[in-house]
């Protein structure tokens, strides 16, 4: 019996030093939990960060996230969760009926639970119409893109929870009726979905994903196209569908999928995938800037605006700026709006229905601010300036020994601290080199 104990309390043991093992030695490759951020740098120890408690919580951060096999772990009782309790561990991500998976803010927002404040909806809707007006008077189409909502498609399979909320006026048809009411170029392709839902041959949503199918993105830009065409009175080129094939999903239509982070794969769906060509001789190929959010990228990956604007210019919620971040990471708020301006022949405002809260992104608020507030705008651009210049300058000066020194006896020359005199010479340098 002893020696059962011995054999027992050594594997026991053994079975605590085996992630230890895998910690250090990585002795079993072990796949990264997807969209994850990984803490993977180990604090350096200061005293004030001890006494602050900084370095306990982010060394603990970094055991937490770093200890072996935890990527597997994680995934087992993610896998358990969802196979017993149809419940999803990943970031907002809900398991409704027959196991179709959603955000919660989208369904929220399909509720009109969510917080909506009506004045600043209002404001924004009439600045949009105000600068569709004032676009126009530049020869520029300004274009509001309504994008479906699997919140909205897929109603009937949200989580018993949920169906026991009344539905309020949600923010999807307040800003429809907005945009009706004052005549703006819009499209909605929420209702679009809605209205043809029982028709169409293929699935127009995938079941574990929060983006539409990669054949119904091509179906959403060929019918944006047209619009287009139709308010320029141009000829753009065709989007031509060649043939459909059935494979299995692409990743950005299993993205909830991949954010439950299960053990075992779900199963993997047939969708339709266009082979899509291009009707471009002796067309007019549009400048075009796309401000929108993810619901886009399925247009951009099947290569529509290269063949069919000209090129991919696409500010991704009014932050990044593509294809530029490809290579370069690039911010919207960097890049010269009037230069810009100069250059486009459309502005497509692109939003899904359960995003709209986010209004526009902010980018409507810079366009009127550019053209109406032309005082605040400047301020607003120089603060922006100011500040990227002044961090330029500084690491320039902290970089050079011999600047340094001029900086320290100018500082006894002056009476002041070191770095007032540093703040003293970059603020000359930058108001005496403004754009």
């Amino acid at each position: 019996m002893n020696r059962i104990k011995k054999y027992a309390y050594l594997i026991f043991i053994l079975l605590l030093l085996v992630p230890v093992a895998q910690r250090f030695f990585k002795v079993f490759t072990i796949k990264p939990l997807n969209h994850e951020a990984e803490v993977t740098y180990y604090p350096d120890f200061y005293f004030q960060t001890w006494l602050n408690g900084d370095y306990q919580l982010f060394t603990e951060a970094y055991i937490n996230n770093n200890f072996g096999f935890r990527p597997f772990l994680v995934r087992l009782i993610n896998q358990f969760d969802f196979s017993v309790f149809s419940k999803s561990n990943g970031r907002d991500v809900v398991v409704g009926k027959d196991r179709h998976l959603f955000f919660s803010y989208n369904i929220e927002s399909y509720l009109g639970i969510n917080h909506m404040c009506r004045d600043s909806m209002e404001m924004i809707m009439q600045r949009t119409a105000q600068m569709i007006d004032t676009l126009k008077n530049h020869n520029i189409e300004l274009l509001f893109v309504i994008a479906p909502s699997n919140a909205f498609y897929f109603s009937d399979k949200l989580p018993a929870a949920y169906k026991k909320i009344k539905p309020q006026p949600n923010q999807y048809e307040f800003y429809r009726d907005k945009a009706l009411e004052f005549d703006m170029n819009f499209i909605d392709f929420n209702k679009w979905f809605l209205d043809m839902k029982d028709t169409v041959q293929y699935p127009l949503f995938p079941k574990y994903g929060t983006h539409y199918t990669y054949y119904s993105a091509a179906m959403v830009a060929d019918s944006m196209v047209k619009y287009m065409e139709h308010i320029s009175g141009s000829d753009f080129p065709d989007i031509i569908f060649d043939s459909v094939n059935i494979e299995p999903v692409h990743d950005l239509e299993n993205d909830l999928g991949q954010l439950a982070n299960l053990l075992l794969p779900l199963q993997r769906e047939l969708l339709p995938w266009p082979v899509l060509s291009f009707d471009t001789a002796g067309k007019t190929r549009p400048r075009v800037l796309t401000v929108g959010d993810s619901f886009y990228w399925p247009v951009a990956n099947l290569q529509i605006p290269n063949q069919v604007f000209t090129g991919l210019d696409y500010w991704f919620y009014n932050t990044t700026v593509w294809p530029q971040s490809f290579s370069n990471y690039t911010l919207a708020k960097d890049i010269s709006l009037g230069e810009k301006l100069n250059n486009l022949d459309f502005i497509v405002i692109y939003s899904s229905a359960t995003l709209l809260y986010t209004h526009m992104y902010g980018f409507i608020d810079r366009l009127y601010y550019y053209y109406c507030e032309p005082e605040t705008y400047a301020r607003q651009y120089y603060a922006r300036y100011y500040a990227q210049a002044y961090t330029k300058w500084f690491y320039a000066i902290l970089a050079s020994e011999e600047w340094k020194e001029q900086i320290k006896e100018k500082a006894k020359q002056n009476h002041r601290s070191y770095y007032h005199q540093i703040h003293v010479d970059i603020d000359w340098m930058i108001n005496n080199s403004k754009p």
